[in-house]
């Protein structure tokens, strides 16, 4: 099993915001390039993807601390695949497919990348006074492929998937800049 530490998810989550924020002031035309041989998607898409994705993890969060959402189950069991992910605190490359739902248009609008970064770092202030109790908040809220997670596993998620999605970014600026 792994430890679970919201306190330390959520300073982590913090830093992964103040790093877009930084990649999201360089210039336009770098963050649209699109770099096939490293991702289909340009740095811009990928953050795009990541806060919108982690902007619904952390309504999830939001959702179990409330307790009363009909998407709450009464176990959080995540898959095997979730397990190792949260056990790994890594999400390796390649696994799992993202949801039509939190996919990238093909051109993202910068100002709404921006607005929805705000969101995130807003939500997460938000939530910082219920951190400490979030390991003992019962219940578990599906993801599509890492089944059920509790709060402090949505937590988690939304550190390791920004992470992830920002060294891919990452990558994509440096191979674009080469």
């Amino acid at each position: 099993m792994y430890l679970v530490d919201p306190l330390r998810d959520a300073s982590r989550l913090a830093q992964f915001h103040t790093s877009v924020g930084e990649l999201l002031d360089l210039p336009i035309e770098r963050l649209r390039e699109v770099v096939p041989g490293v991702s289909g998607w340009s740095a811009l898409e990928q953050l795009f993807h990541v806060l919108l994705a982690n902007e619904l993890a952390l309504r999830n969060v939001r959702l179990l601390i409330g307790g009363d959402s009909a998407w709450i189950q009464p176990q959080a069991a995540p898959s095997f695949l979730g397990h190792l992910i949260l056990c790994w605190d890594y999400m390796p490359r390649g696994v799992g497919q993202s949801p039509r739902t939190v996919r990238p248009p093909a051109k993202p609008d910068l100002t709404i990348v921006r607005d929805t970064l705000s969101l995130g770092i807003s939500t997460l202030t938000d939530l910082s006074g219920r951190l400490p109790g979030l390991a003992r908040v019962p219940g578990g809220i599906p993801h599509h492929e890492l089944g059920p997670l509790s709060a402090a596993q949505w937590l988690r998620f939304a550190r390791l998937h920004g992470l992830h999605h920002l060294a891919l970014a990452r990558e994509v600026l440096a191979a674009g800049a080469a």
